[in-house]
């Protein structure tokens, strides 16, 4: 008897270390989640809004988007773009790239000039992101002389970021319940990259409930054209993926994967597949 529980507790020990052996890097067990868990990052990640914005609808990679407008800038999530790199958008879904949104490049690596507020909690957040971008990439971080177009990291309410080179000045905000995690993320944006669930060959790996998404966020969940992604494979362990519980209205998930499954957002690191895409953005 003894004998016969011992190999039934090996056969299912070996059994659960075979499941999880199965899971890539890029891919986090599909585990039921909390949604309070994620309500903070959530709402981190998010340029913060007054709810008295202009609405604007413009086509963004093919698709009708609505943003709201903050003086010149279109708000998108915690993206902010310039109404020309949303009309830039369209050339992009079409496959043609504009090089000027990229940090230029000076040998071997591409560098990004930027300055850090002395008001800004908790610095050590920056300078860990920082330094896993450059462990990982070839991007390299300077601190900013009298470079025209850098970064400022500054704190604020929320996490927002414009998308690429901007060719003058362009913040990161951090509030301070931003974590390491969300600045790889918001530098992820300033390098030039978008949100994954808006890939477009997320369909066949997740359902976005468009039902349980905020008013006026359901734009953050549309697909970007094929020919405007750096590859064509989806990775739901992409730093720059939205979990289970982003701008739910009602506690019940806006994404899960296609067995109905919540998943935890990943915001410790770059996945294999999000340095293939700034491997192929920056050539």
């Amino acid at each position: 008897m003894k004998t016969s529980k011992f190999l039934g507790l090996s056969a299912l020990t070996l059994s659960v270390l075979m499941f999880t052996n199965c899971q890539t890097e890029d891919e986090p067990l599909a585990t039921e989640v909390n949604p309070e868990a994620f309500t903070s990052e959530a709402s981190a990640e998010v340029y913060p809004l007054t709810g008295n914005e202009k609405k604007i609808t413009k086509m963004f990679f093919g698709e009708e988007t609505e943003f709201d407008q903050v003086n010149d800038n279109l708000i998108l999530g915690d993206m902010i773009l310039s109404p020309e790199q949303v009309d830039e958008s369209n050339n992009l879904a079409k496959g043609v790239i504009r090089k000027n949104r990229h940090w230029p490049k000076s040998g071997s690596y591409y560098y990004i000039p930027y300055t850090v507020d002395s008001n800004l909690p908790n610095k050590g957040r920056v300078t860990s992101a920082i330094n896993h971008w450059q462990s990982k990439t070839k991007i390299r971080f300077i601190k900013r002389t009298n470079q025209r177009a850098y970064i400022r990291f500054r704190s604020g309410s929320g996490c927002s970021s414009s998308v690429g080179r901007t060719g003058s000045r362009q913040n990161i905000t951090l509030a301070s319940g931003c974590s390491t995690g969300n600045t790889i993320h918001e530098i992820g944006h300033a390098i030039g990259m978008y949100h994954e669930q808006q890939h477009p060959k997320r369909d066949s790996y997740v359902t976005v409930n468009f039902n349980n998404i905020k008013s006026g966020k359901s734009s953050n969940f549309k697909k970007r054209s094929s020919s405007s992604v750096r590859t064509s494979t989806f990775d739901i362990g992409s730093i720059m993926m939205y979990g289970s519980y982003f701008f739910s209205k009602n506690g019940k998930p806006t994404i899960v994967r296609k067995n109905g499954s919540t998943f935890n957002v990943q915001r410790s690191k770059l996945s294999s597949r999000d340095l293939s895409v700034i491997k192929r953005y920056y050539k």
